[in-house]
Parts: C-alpha cells; structure tokens; sequence
C-alpha cells in the first residue's frame, strides 16, 4: 500500500516537473520573440521617422515643381498657400491638361458687359482695333463677342483641386485672377454658376512683377508626412528657408499639400 503511494507521488512529481519546465521554456522563447519584435519595430520606426529621399525622384521632384513659387507674383504670399480658396483654384486651373480644355462661342454665353472681354481671340482683328481707336465700346464688345473663348467645366477644376490639396479639401466655386493678382480683377476666370463652367476673360491691364530664385535642398519622410525644405532667393537677395508640409490623402493615397511655411 506505501508502495502504490509513492509510486503515486512521483508520477505526480515528474508531471509537475515536466509542465513546470514546458512553461519556463515557453516563457524564454516567447520572451525572445517578443523583444526581438519590439526591437524591430523600434528599428523600423526610427528608419521611418528618419527617412531621406532621393530629391531627384520623380515623387519629389513633382511635389515641388508643381508648388515651388515662380509662375504668378501671389505665390510669394505664403499665407494664400495656406488659406486662400482663390489661390488654391489658381494652382489647380495652372495644372490642368490642355486637352481638358473647350472653346465656345461667347453669344452662347449670355454674360453680361462688365469691363471684362470675352472672345479675346478676336480682340485684335482690324474692326476690333478700329472701334477702340474711336471709343466705341460697344461696337468692340459687339464684335469680340463673335469670337470664341476658353472655357473648363467646373468639375475638371473640381477634380484638380482635390488632387492637389486632398479629397477632404471644401470646394468652393469662385471667380479667380490670371494676371498679377488672383483677385478677380483685370484678367480672370470667371466662374458661370448657370452653366457650372470657368470662361477666360481679358480686359485691357495687366503689368509685371519680380519673382525670386527657388531651390530645393532635401526631402524627408516620416510617417505619412513628406517634407521639402527649400532655399528661396528674392530680388532683393535675400535668401529664406521654406518648407512645405505633404501629407497622404486618406482616399487616394497619393501625397496632398498640407501646409507652407517659413522657418525662422
């Protein structure tokens, strides 16, 4: 009978003993695992967080020439970067592919005489310079409104804007600048809310501005944030830091401008 217990005993004995080592040694390898886990995912965060780009690239070297300043004298104005609805349609209207462009006759257009000419193409014939030459503005509206002029329906223009500055972005459908400023002034876009078109106007102004020297020094990556930092000379030779901010559309997942500014 004192056999049969001790007997007992040690088979409790060895099974304890033997789930005992299975959980020491489960313990130690999941221990390994899991710190060389998270020593991999700390690698792998600092690799991201530290990331530089090649600014020769193609995604870099779209990013910034599509944003760099230069084309209009309003780039210059980082504050219209970041805030300016007009500014913004300006960017996305300077972006559009020529092949997604019309051109309608103006009398199809019904738009009212307001100092601004539709029909520019035919501004400069001889009849058109004639009835300038005599004041007659009326004559000349009259025959500009024979020519044709370019128009682009609202939704293209819809479309670029998100691709630039991201699927979340409110368009708002306004009448912007082509000339020196994007205020709608002289020479414009204008917004026709009855035929959800953009049509050019031109009317007689225009001038000039200086525009600085960009260049681009680095890109970097962390996260979904691309960052661009660039070297801008003005006219007056002085040279300032400007870094532009990107980040990943949440929808289309290509990169989407977030913010301009200048570094101190």
């Amino acid at each position: 009978m004192e056999e049969k217990k001790q007997g007992k005993g040690l088979v409790v004995a060895l099974v304890l003993f033997i789930l005992t080592t299975l959980a020491t040694c489960g313990y130690i390898v999941y221990d390994k695992v899991l710190t060389k886990d998270n020593v991999s995912k700390e690698v792998n965060t600092k690799k991201e967080e530290n990331k530089e780009l090649d600014i020769n690239s193609d995604l870099v070297q779209n990013l910034f020439n599509t944003f760099k300043f230069g084309n209009t004298c309003s780039r210059l104005n980082i504050d219209d970067f970041n805030n300016n609805n007009l500014f913004k349609l300006r960017m996305a209207y300077d972006n559009i592919a020529e092949y997604a462009k019309t051109y309608v006759n103006c009398s199809e257009l019904e738009l009212k005489d307001d100092n601004s000419y539709c029909g520019s193409h035919n501004s400069e014939t001889p009849e058109a310079e004639d009835a300038l030459v005599k004041g007659d503005e009326k004559k000349f509206l009259e025959i500009i409104k024979q020519g044709s002029t370019e128009t682009i329906d609202s939704k293209i223009l819809e479309a670029k804007v998100h691709e630039l500055f991201g699927s979340d972005y409110e368009y708002k459908p306004e009448s912007f600048g082509m000339g020196i400023s994007i205020e709608p002034s002289c020479f414009k876009m204008k917004y026709v809310k009855e035929k959800n078109l953009y049509v050019y106007y031109k009317c007689e102004g225009g001038g000039t501005c200086a525009t600085g020297e960009q260049k681009l020094v680095s890109a970097t990556k962390k996260g979904d944030k691309l960052n661009l930092t660039t070297e801008y000379k003005d006219p007056d030779k002085d040279v300032t830091t400007i870094k532009y901010v990107f980040k990943k559309d949440k929808i289309f997942g290509n990169y989407v401008f977030e913010k301009i500014y200048e570094e101190k």
